[in-house]
């Protein structure tokens, strides 16, 4: 109800809450986005998406500068959490005894694997 309640009054807080939304909701389908399945490129739309909407809840009123450090905030925490499982595959990669060439045997197999899946 508070939608209805800042359009009536006439005040710009409406837009930027309604960019914010849709910032926040195009950054979780970047977060989705599995890169070990899928080209990164794939991953870069939905992260346009969110960049544009948060330029447009910026522009329209500057409480989108807050949503922004949220926005940052998820960001860096996905990419955290990407670096951190990388590491953690390689290093149960070297673990398991394997050479190079068979390791990246296995990647490419693997690779191979998921593509078939997703077709």
């Amino acid at each position: 109800c508070m939608h209805l309640t800042q359009t009536q009054i006439a005040t710009i807080d409406s837009s930027p809450v309604l960019f914010i939304v849709f910032a926040y909701f195009f950054m979780l389908r970047y977060m989705h986005t599995d890169l070990a399945r899928e080209p990164f490129r794939h991953a870069l739309v939905p992260l346009a998406f969110s960049g544009l909407f948060m330029g447009l809840s910026i522009d329209s009123k500057w409480i989108g500068i807050y949503a922004g450090a949220g926005l940052a905030v998820l960001y860096a925490w996905h990419g955290i959490r990407h670096i951190r499982l990388r590491a953690e595959a390689d290093r149960l990669l070297q673990s398991a005894g394997l050479s190079e060439e068979q390791a990246a045997e296995l990647k490419d197999i693997y690779r191979k694997l998921i593509e078939a899946c997703a077709d």
